[in-house]
C-alpha cells in the first residue's frame, strides 16, 4: 500500500486546501481593512466630524491624524510638516479648550512645549535649540506674556531674567555674564526703565549706577573704576546731561562706549518676538 505521503492525489488536495486557507485569511484581512477605512473620516448626523480622521492635501501628503468628538479634536492629535516629519503633537482635554502641545521643526527636533488655553499660550512655555538646549522659558497668561521670562545662550547658560505684567516689562531685569554672575540690574515699570539702574564689573563691583524716571536719566549718576574707586559723577535732569565738561578724553571714551552698548542691555523685547520662528530650519 502506498503511504499517504506518497499519494499524488492527497498532495493535490492538500495544496488546494492550503490555497483556500490563504484566500480566506486574505479575504478576512481585506474585509477588516475595508471595515477600518469605512469607519474613518466620518460625519455624524449633525454634519460634524466624528471618530478617527486622517487628512491629506490634494497631492496625498498627510496633514493631520486624530480623533474628533462632536466636530472638535479630542485626545492625541498629530500634525505633519510637508516632508512628513511630525510638526506638532497635541493632547486635547475633554473640555476642548485646554491643549498640551509639543512643536517640532522640519527635522523632527522638539523646539517648543507648553499649554494652549482657548488657542492661546498659557502658563510656562519652553523653547529649545535644535540640539535640545533651552533657549527661552516664558510665562504666559492666555496669550499675554505675564510673569518671569528667561533667555539662555546656545549652550543652555542663563543670559537674561526679566519679569512681565500684561505684555510689558515690570520689575527687575538681570543680565548675566557667561559665568552666571550679574552684569546689569535694571528696573522697569509698565514697559519703561524706571528706578535704580546698575552695571557691574565681572567681580561684582559697580561700574555705573544711577536712577531712571520713566525712561529718562535723572539726578546723580556715579561711574567707577575697576578697583572700586569712584571715577566721576554726572548730573541729569529729564534725561539731559547737565555737566558734560567734567569728562576728560578717557572718561568720555568710556562714557560713549557705555552709551553705545546700553541699548543691548535694555531691550529684552527682542527675544520674545516670534519664538515660533525656531520651528523652521
Amino acid at each position: 500500500m502506498r503511504s499517504i505521503e506518497r499519494n499524488p492525489l492527497y498532495f493535490c488536495i492538500g495544496v488546494n486546501h492550503m490555497w483556500r486557507l490563504i484566500f480566506i485569511l486574505f479575504l478576512g484581512f481585506s474585509l477588516q481593512l475595508n471595515g477600518q477605512q469605512d469607519t474613518m473620516n466620518q460625519i455624524d448626523s449633525k454634519g460634524k466630524k466624528t471618530g478617527y480622521w486622517v487628512s491629506k492635501d490634494p497631492s496625498g501628503v498627510k496633514l493631520y491624524e486624530g480623533t474628533f468628538r462632536d466636530g472638535r479634536p479630542f485626545g492625541r492629535f498629530v500634525r505633519f510638516h510637508p516632508n512628513g516629519k511630525t510638526r506638532a503633537e497635541m493632547n486635547y482635554h475633554s473640555d476642548g479648550i485646554r491643549v498640551e502641545a509639543k512643536l517640532f521643526d522640519t527635522e523632527g527636533n522638539l523646539r517648543a512645549e507648553g499649554v494652549y488655553y482657548d488657542q492661546k499660550k498659557d502658563g510656562l512655555w519652553s523653547f529649545y535649540t535644535g540640539q535640545g538646549k533651552p533657549i527661552y522659558k516664558i510665562n504666559y497668561n492666555k496669550g499675554i506674556v505675564h510673569g518671569e521670562a528667561l533667555r539662555f545662550d546656545s549652550n543652555g547658560a542663563l543670559l537674561e531674567q526679566t519679569h512681565w505684567v500684561n505684555d510689558k516689562l515690570s520689575g527687575l531685569q538681570v543680565i548675566f555674564y557667561p559665568d552666571n554672575k550679574p552684569q546689569a540690574k535694571i528696573n522697569y515699570k509698565e514697559g519703561n526703565i524706571h528706578g535704580p539702574y546698575q552695571l557691574l564689573f565681572p567681580d561684582g563691583l559697580p561700574e555705573v549706577q544711577g536712577i531712571y524716571d520713566s525712561g529718562l536719566k535723572t539726578g546723580k549718576w556715579d561711574y567707577f573704576k575697576p578697583n572700586g574707586d569712584k571715577d566721576y559723577v554726572l548730573n541729569y535732569k529729564n534725561g539731559k546731561l547737565m555737566n558734560p565738561e567734567i569728562l576728560n578724553a578717557r572718561q568720555r571714551e568710556t562714557f560713549e562706549r557705555y552709551e553705545k552698548n546700553k541699548a543691548l542691555l535694555k531691550d529684552p523685547q527682542d527675544f520674545l518676538n516670534n519664538p515660533e520662528g525656531l520651528l523652521i530650519r
